[in-house]
């Protein structure tokens, strides 16, 4: 079992190869999103690095603007003092009783004066997909072997539309084709085994 929190805070893991499963387009769908408060707040992983979820706001940053149907995302890795200043934008859906999370890059940390402004400009905005679990102990957040897809399209059976460049495999099918494939595998502890997962407990 790997933890992700120590890669999530590298944006370019997003776009690595056999690091993600990574898509084009989202998991959800506007429709999909409904307010809630299961993720909201601080929580140690295994790791004892924190992940802070917060709300974001449309629009203005004012109470009234306050969106209660996404996360923002940031990390307090363990023996740092500040939160990465990486932040990520996370949708929780709910799809025949499982829940599934959504994450998409929101910040990609400072302009270092260093050529950061044309790094940015190559990179592509993606989303990468997990199964969310949720019990008395705390939260398990499961994300879905890059190498099990890449088994999936190498034997046929990936019905999804996809680019192979590099050795990344990048889903490019619709929303509605993806929602029925993470369902589909949901339960097929194959498509889980040796990816990340990050067990998470709540802060007090």
């Amino acid at each position: 079992m790997r933890n992700l929190s120590r890669y999530l805070i590298v944006a370019l893991c997003l776009l690595a190869a056999s690091c993600l499963v990574i898509s084009v387009h989202p998991l959800y769908k506007s429709e999909d999103l409904f307010a809630n408060d299961l993720l909201l707040g601080q929580w140690v992983d295994q790791d004892t690095s924190i992940w802070q979820f917060e709300y974001g706001y449309t629009g203005e940053p004012i109470p009234e603007n306050t969106d209660s149907t996404a996360y923002l995302l940031r990390f307090l890795e363990k023996g740092k003092s500040e939160f990465s200043s990486s932040e990520f934008k996370v949708h929780l859906i709910n799809l025949r009783g499982i829940y599934f999370l959504d994450f998409y890059i929101q910040e990609y940390g400072e302009d270092s004066g260093n050529g950061q402004e044309l790094f940015d400009l190559h990179l592509f905005p993606v989303h990468s997909f997990a199964r969310l679990d949720l019990n008395e102990d705390g939260a398990t957040i499961r994300w879905f072997n890059p190498d099990w897809l890449k088994g999936l399209a190498e034997s046929g059976q990936l019905e999804l539309n996809y680019e192979l460049e590099d050795g990344t495999y990048l889903l490019t099918a619709p929303t509605e084709q993806l929602q029925q494939f993470v369902v589909k595998y949901a339960n097929d502890e194959a498509a889980f085994d040796d990816g990340f997962t990050s067990v998470l407990k709540r802060q007090d």
